[in-house]
Formats: C-alpha cells, sequence, structure tokens
C-alpha cells in the first residue's frame, strides 16, 4: 500500500456511505479523467484544483441522483460534498471550507 500511495497514478476511492452505489460511480468518473488524461485533455493533471475534484465530483454526482430518484429518508449518500487536500508538507487547501 505504502508502495502504492507514492506512485504517480495512485487514485484510491474511500466512501463511508453506500458502496454499492457509489463506487460504480466513482469508477467512472475515474476511469473517464485517466482516458481524458490519456489523450492529453487534463489542463493541470497534477493541480490541486484537479485532486480536489477528483474526490469531491463522484460525491456529487450520486448525491444528485439519490436527490433526483429518492425519498430523503432512504438517502445514505449525500449532504454537502466536502473536499480537502493535504500536501506532505501538511499545508491543507479546501474550495469547502474545511479543515483538518
Amino acid at each position: 500500500m505504502h508502495e502504492k500511495l507514492h506512485s504517480d497514478s495512485a487514485i484510491l476511492i474511500y466512501n463511508n456511505g453506500d458502496p454499492t452505489i457509489f463506487n460504480p460511480i466513482a469508477k467512472a468518473v475515474l476511469d473517464t479523467f485517466q482516458e481524458l488524461l490519456r489523450r492529453g485533455h487534463i489542463d493541470e493533471p497534477t493541480s490541486h484544483k484537479t485532486h480536489l475534484s477528483i474526490g469531491r465530483r463522484p460525491v456529487e454526482i450520486v448525491s444528485n441522483l439519490l436527490g433526483d430518484f429518492s425519498s430523503a429518508d432512504t438517502r445514505v449518500v449525500g449532504g454537502k460534498p466536502h473536499e480537502l487536500l493535504i500536501s506532505p508538507e501538511g499545508i491543507f487547501e479546501s474550495r469547502t471550507g474545511d479543515k483538518p
């Protein structure tokens, strides 16, 4: 795991809601991102903005889908998406106002 985390192409999917609903969406978003990267269509592949978006977008998609199709009492994934990037130097960045 340590080696994988320090490779250039490591992307981990973490969810604390409903894996059966969340994981296929997260995989589709990451597969699409990797194809766009392969084609050279990602403006700044290593930017903080890109990494924050990779973490936030699958949650937003699942949350919106559940909001469109599910009643409020059945939603397990949803609410406000959060994003937090912490650099190796311990500097954090968040466009959603989150703090470590």
